[in-house]
Formats: structure tokens, C-alpha cells, sequence
């Protein structure tokens, strides 16, 4: 299954994300990784209503989501991996599974006080694991929509 897209954003699927990359990107099938979602049946439903009708969509827990990846890596779906946090991300790499770069979309909650863009704020812990992340060789980027450039998350840190 082709990963076509890792990203971090704590609305998860929205209207940015439907018509901004599910459909340029051809998304067939998104994996939401969180554990919170995964046990809120009306979340679960709220997500898979916010998607397009042609998308599918899984919400699983992280331990869950790595087996899923692993037994369905042969599939042929375009698939979107959604999470609200990189602690997230990092525990699928430490899970074994691989893609080349994650975007980061949207994290507006109060708690973080990094501002690395302005739809970008970061905790100390968001910005340790984007570390961590990045040393498994994951290219890390900023990108509203993909009509946008994508900006380095190490650049757009520096600023």
C-alpha cells in the first residue's frame, strides 16, 4: 500500500484536508492513528463521515495501526496517515514502519507554546520528537495544501 502522505494535524480530516490533498493526492484510504479516537465510537464515525464517499477510513490505536500497515502493505489503496501529535508518528517508526516525510498541517491547542508558523505551535515534547523523527531520515515539512510551498520544519525553526 503507498503511502502517500504522513501528516500531523490535530483536526484531523477537515475540509482543508478533503478537498486540499485527499483528492489532488488521490487518496483511497486513510489510517487515523490515535488511541483517544479509536475508543470514541461517534469520533470514529464523526471521521469517516468527514471523508469523501470513495475514501475509507480506519481510526486504530498506535499497536493496532502498525499491524494493520504490516498486513495490508500489499494492497493496492493510495493511502493518508493522519495523527494530531508526532509522539504518534515516532511510535509507528519505532514500530517498524517506513515513509519518507511527514507534513505538518495544523496544531493550534493552547499548550503549545512554540510557534514555528501560524498554524504551527509546538510543545518542548512535539519538538524532541520531531527530532527523534528526522534521525530515522524522515524529511520534515510544513504544508497548508499542496498548491503551497512546503517549508523544512528545521528552516521554518530557525526563523
Amino acid at each position: 500500500m503507498p503511502i502517500l502522505q504522513v501528516r500531523i494535524d490535530d483536526r484531523l480530516i477537515h475540509g482543508q484536508v478533503v478537498d486540499g490533498w485527499l483528492k489532488p493526492l488521490s487518496i483511497t484510504q486513510v489510517l487515523v492513528v490515535s488511541e483517544r479516537h479509536s475508543k470514541e465510537p461517534m469520533q470514529k464515525t464523526l471521521l469517516e463521515v468527514a471523508a469523501t464517499e470513495s475514501v475509507s477510513v480506519q481510526t486504530l490505536g498506535i499497536s493496532d495501526s502498525i499491524q494493520w500497515l504490516k498486513v495490508h502493505q500489499a494492497s493496492d489503496q493510495n493511502l493518508m496517515i493522519l495523527a494530531t501529535s508526532p509522539a504518534d508518528i515516532l511510535q509507528l517508526l519505532e514500530g517498524g514502519i517506513r515513509f519518507p516525510s511527514v507534513v505538518l498541517g495544523g496544531l493550534h491547542s493552547p499548550e503549545h507554546k512554540v510557534k514555528v508558523s501560524p498554524s504551527i505551535m509546538l510543545t518542548d515534547p512535539d519538538c524532541q520528537n520531531l527530532k527523534k523523527i528526522a534521525r530515522y531520515g524522515v524529511l520534515l515539512h510544513a504544508q497548508t495544501l499542496p498548491t503551497e510551498r512546503a517549508e523544512s520544519i528545521s528552516e521554518l525553526m530557525l526563523n
